[in-house]
């Protein structure tokens, strides 16, 4: 049973060239053509920077897709910014986790529980701050949440991380970093389009089997990061 998996830090449709173009995001993922999509830096009607778009409906439609947002930051009821989960498989049940904060930008983890042929998989996306204090705490709370899980879980997001950090050590304690499975080494992500650094990561439990790991770069403009490809097997 094999799954396709992509991970995008979208900039809210705004790439590296500073143009904000809808399109070429949803060239990136058609392209792509995973079965489940993390998305971070997404606007729900948030402001003009977006001319206002619903981006995870308005994708989700394009595509055929199901799809979750997960609120970080509020304007107002109907104006967030947060990440998104779009699927063709079947989205069972979700939560929305926020981190609030007094000393930097709300965060979130996105949970999501999808049927995938028969059986149910966790996945969890997140976009974690710059701030060494709440970054720890976050990832603490998010490895917790998935260490208990009796579910196979994909966990990914944008973790403004470096390979071998702290962190990085304490979550691959635990979870397996898709670009050390095939790789053995970081698979660069940031910036767009001449990457130096991994901050996007996809990790997943002891029950896939990673297939494959890649960044794609159909269209490297579309965004200021690359989008994290991988395919994996789940082992009945």
């Amino acid at each position: 049973m094999r799954l396709k998996v992509m991970l995008l830090n979208m900039h809210h449709g705004r790439g590296c060239d500073g143009r904000w173009d809808m399109e070429r995001v949803l060239h990136v993922l058609r392209t792509a053509n995973a079965d489940v999509i993390g998305l971070n830096e997404v606007d729900r009607c948030f402001s003009r920077r977006s001319c206002y778009l619903d981006q995870a409906h308005w994708l989700a439609q394009r595509l055929g897709m199901h799809h979750l947002f997960g609120k970080a930051h509020t304007l107002g009821p109907d104006r967030q910014f947060g990440n998104a989960i779009l699927s063709r498989l079947p989205i069972l049940a979700s939560q929305n986790h926020l981190f609030r904060s007094r000393i930097a930008e709300n965060r979130s983890l996105l949970e999501a529980k999808l049927k995938f042929h028969g059986r149910a998989i966790k996945v969890y996306l997140t976009h974690l701050p710059l701030n060494p204090w709440l970054h720890r705490k976050q990832t603490d709370f998010i490895l917790h949440r998935v260490t208990q899980e009796t579910h196979p879980v994909i966990l990914m997001g944008d973790w403004n991380m470096r390979p071998d950090s702290a962190a990085w050590r304490k979550l691959s304690s635990h979870l397996t970093d898709i670009s050390r499975a095939k790789e053995k080494k970081p698979l660069l992500t940031y910036p767009a389009p001449h990457p130096r650094w991994q901050l996007d990561y996809i990790f997943v439990s002891p029950e896939w089997r990673v297939i494959q790991a890649e960044v794609s770069t159909p269209l490297p403009q579309a965004s200021d990061h690359l989008p994290l490809i991988a395919k994996l097997r789940l082992d009945d």
